[in-house]
């Protein structure tokens, strides 16, 4: 099953990190990007998902995915 949903850590603007929502279509979603919540990273990842929720409207369920397990900055969720 697809996901539908892809929470990932980036940029907001050019020296802003934060959080940005697409669908699984890589379409953005209303209200897609924040600054992050917390320097902690496990805070921000646990904000960053509530974040996430209440711009989609429903609680989901988000599993990490590693993209390069050389570079551990290189990282999304997706809810599934």
């Amino acid at each position: 099953m697809d996901s539908e949903y892809k929470l990932t850590p980036g940029f907001t603007d050019v020296d802003t990190p934060g959080w940005e929502i697409t669908s699984w279509t890589d379409e953005a979603v209303d209200n897609t990007c924040h600054e992050l919540f917390s320097q902690d990273r496990e805070t921000d990842d646990a904000k960053a998902q509530g974040w996430a929720d209440q711009v989609i409207g429903t609680r989901q369920t988000w599993r990490r995915v590693q993209e390069d397990p050389k570079h551990s900055g290189w990282y999304h969720f997706l809810s599934c």
